[in-house]
């Protein structure tokens, strides 16, 4: 039988550290990029591929974009 189709949560707004956790408990791989947004909180998470509600394969590689920050010198 078929496995049942899982779908992409909704990872936004998380820290990398519970974007993990998330993504453990449905079987997928984080692919962690780090862009400089300074309207979203240092190390918040505000971009995924796939998105929010996509079909998505156990042990899928996920790509979420976290905002760091650049230190003012």
């Amino acid at each position: 039988s078929e496995a049942a189709s899982l779908t992409m949560p909704d990872v936004s707004g998380l820290t990398e550290t519970a974007v993990r956790r998330v993504l453990k408990s449905f079987n997928l791989r984080l692919n962690p990029v780090y862009q400089n947004h300074q309207t979203v909180v240092n190390g918040d998470s505000f971009k995924q591929s796939p998105a929010e509600g996509e079909n998505i394969q156990p042990n899928q590689l996920v790509t979420v974009i976290f905002s760091k920050h650049e230190q003012s010198k």
